[in-house]
């Protein structure tokens, strides 16, 4: 038994999930994520169906820290950056540009 279930203190802990589409991403924002205090709980590696340009690969990370409350304000953040108006004509044009493997983390 650890002091704090001795003592009846419980520690309190925020989650995070993180998505990338190859290992290579995923390690790197790991060890990013690392430094921060973040330590990861479990890996999930999903197959996605096929679709008319292949089948398609997702890791999935959850991770967990000490509870601090940042966890809840990132995920606000990334609330609000959802209920943004829809793209924009030439958006799609400008997507197609960008690297399908890279995923950005909210700060």
């Amino acid at each position: 038994m650890s002091d704090s279930e001795a003592t009846g203190n419980k520690k309190q802990w925020e989650y995070m999930e993180i998505t990338r589409k190859t290992e290579g991403y995923l390690l790197n924002d790991l060890n990013d994520l690392g430094l921060e205090g973040w330590e990861l709980v479990t890996v999930l590696y999903h197959k996605l169906a096929s679709s008319g340009m292949g089948s398609a690969d997702a890791w999935v990370a959850i991770l967990k820290r000490p509870f601090s409350g940042q966890a809840m304000k990132k995920m606000a953040g990334l609330e609000k950056a959802r209920d943004v108006a829809a793209p924009t004509e030439g958006a799609a044009e400008a997507a197609e540009d960008e690297n399908p493997d890279i995923f950005e983390l909210a700060d």
